[in-house]
């Protein structure tokens, strides 16, 4: 058995590949289904709450997946799961491209960059090349109407329609080889500005011990310098007036790092419901 709180967006996104359902989940970290829904919407708190709902949504559609174990010494057939509930990471695999490796965050700022670049160099291509069609379209209907006004002239004209309707051809098939390029990079930058919101996005877990961790994102090196000279200003709050000293000094440092954060977007999760509350009142205010 695992404990609840080491279950990362990471490790949800595996589960779901695997097949696993709510069920599997709640035996494996020894929670009930209230606490598994109630520790998703933590992790996905951003875009009012549609992304841990589309979560939950494919770990429940896994039940309707054939079971692995009934098929053992073969490859299992998964279900499709309805479009509105496909991962980011299946549309990928439907379209053959290979998920992006791991990388650091100034990795994926940088094929960022570059992605957005080729998406935006690819429409303006895209929109020249239709300015060239609808000229080849206007030049054909000219060219009609001359085969039809001038009989002695004919041949020659039937010769220039026949050319621009090949040069229309090939147009037409290049903005159908760039939509269909364009569709794959714009599929691919999708994934790079997630995996960039998720390195931004940091859990810190606050003890109440004191403690503050940051384990599902064990290279994030938070700053809480200046801390002390919060703490008398704390003390003489009314909403810090049932905290222990420890805690006081706790609060203090989650305000600092959440001050001094600059990229990254924090989450805390409290053990304490107390400097919880005394937290988000002091941050909000």
């Amino acid at each position: 058995m695992m404990e609840l709180h080491s279950l990362t967006a990471k490790h949800i996104r595996v589960h779901i590949k695997n097949g696993s359902t709510p069920e599997d989940l709640m035996a494996h970290y020894s929670c009930t289904e209230a606490e598994l829904k109630e520790h998703i919407q933590r992790l996905y708190s951003q875009g009012n709450g549609k992304r841990a709902q589309d979560i939950l949504n494919a770990l429940k559609a896994n039940r309707k997946k054939p079971s692995r174990k009934s098929k053992a010494g073969a490859d299992a057939a998964v279900a499709t799961i309805p479009v509105t509930m496909r991962t980011l990471g299946e549309l990928m695999d439907d379209l053959g491209i290979e998920p992006p490796p791991e990388k650091t965050l100034a990795d994926l700022e940088e094929e960022e960059r570059v992605l957005s670049d080729e998406v935006m160099a690819l429409e303006s291509q895209h929109k020249a090349l239709a300015q060239k069609h609808h000229a080849c379209i206007g030049n054909l209907r000219n060219l009609q109407a001359k085969l039809e006004e001038i009989k002695s002239l004919l041949q020659s004209c039937r010769d220039d329609y026949e050319e621009g309707v090949a040069e229309a051809n090939t147009i037409a098939d290049q903005m159908n080889e760039i939509c269909n390029l364009r569709r794959e990079k714009v599929v691919a930058l999708e994934a790079v500005r997630q995996l960039i919101e998720e390195k931004k996005t940091v859990t810190l877990y606050v003890y109440a011990d004191g403690r503050i961790e940051a384990s599902d994102n064990p290279e994030f090196d938070f700053d809480d310098y200046g801390y002390q000279d919060l703490k008398p200003w704390l003390s003489e709050r009314e909403e810090c007036q049932n905290l222990r000293v420890r805690d006081i000094d706790t609060l203090a440092r989650l305000l600092k790092i959440d001050e001094q954060a600059e990229k990254h977007l924090l989450v805390f999760v409290f053990e304490d419901e107390d400097l919880e509350s005394a937290f988000q009142t002091i941050k909000g205010a």
